[in-house]
């Protein structure tokens, strides 16, 4: 791995239901109204200023479809609500699920940004 593509490190005793995500990349929506994450191709300093420009269309974007309860997070992952906040909407929206509603929210949080999708 090389040196500037570093992964973010979140500390291991942070409480990730405090946390304020914020959506890194661009996304869009799906025909199945889920959402598909648009990832640059090419996102180190040398390549993606030299050739990210130069690719045309669909070549530009790397497209990752997620399923439908990422897709309703990722709806609202809007650089305000906290982690937490995101987690009980959820749980709300969806009161017939039976998992700890809280652990996954903070796992797919995780997951984005450790892939580059959101920031905190």
């Amino acid at each position: 791995m090389a040196f500037w593509r570093s992964t973010p490190r979140i500390a291991p005793d942070t409480n990730y239901l405090d946390l304020v995500p914020e959506r890194a990349v661009a996304a869009e929506d799906a025909e199945d109204g889920r959402i598909r994450v648009l990832m640059p191709r090419y996102r180190d300093p040398l390549f993606g200023r030299i050739l990210q420009p130069r690719l045309r269309g669909d070549r530009r974007f790397i497209r990752v479809t997620l399923e439908a309860r990422g897709s309703w997070v990722w709806r609202q992952v809007d650089g305000e609500r906290t982690v937490g906040a995101i987690a009980r909407a959820f749980r709300e929206a969806h009161p017939d699920e039976d998992e700890p509603i809280e652990e996954r929210v903070c796992r797919f949080v995780a997951a984005m940004v450790a892939n580059g999708f959101l920031r905190v």
